[in-house]
């Protein structure tokens, strides 16, 4: 998968990211600085996917690359980001032992939280957005 920006002048950047696996690009975002952050599935065979989040500056670096995988098939759908830098991914899971979310039914909705370079996982209701309340 490769990322770019355009201006009037042409191409600011173009760059390659990920790995010898097919990606699947679901969401897209930016901050108030410019880093656009790219989530969504990269397929390790031909019946599981992982979850992918990236983060590139403004020169096109990548600055961040976390996968988040379990046993089973894991998707992202919706990519947030709070006030804080906080970056929520919200998505789908048939691993058992994902820890961001319900294995109660065969495939579970997740919504994960990556902070700091650690993940945290909430149980979620829907996973086709994630919206962040502003902070007062």
């Amino acid at each position: 998968m490769f990322a770019c920006t355009f201006s009037l002048a042409g191409a600011d950047y173009t760059t390659y990211i990920g790995d010898s696996f097919s990606h699947h690009v679901a969401a897209i975002t930016t901050d108030g600085n410019g880093n656009t952050y790219v989530t969504g599935s990269r397929a390790v065979t031909s019946s599981l996917t992982d979850v992918f989040v990236s983060k590139i500056d403004l020169s096109g670096n990548v600055t961040l690359v976390a996968t988040l995988s379990g046993k089973g098939s894991d998707e992202a759908h919706a990519i947030a980001l709070d006030p804080s830098g906080n970056i929520y991914v919200a998505g789908s899971t048939t691993s058992p032992d994902f820890s961001a979310a319900s294995s109660s039914a065969k495939r579970s909705i997740f919504q994960a939280r990556l902070r700091y370079n650690r993940l945290s996982g909430e149980d979620a209701r829907t996973a086709s957005q994630v919206q962040i309340a502003s902070q007062t």
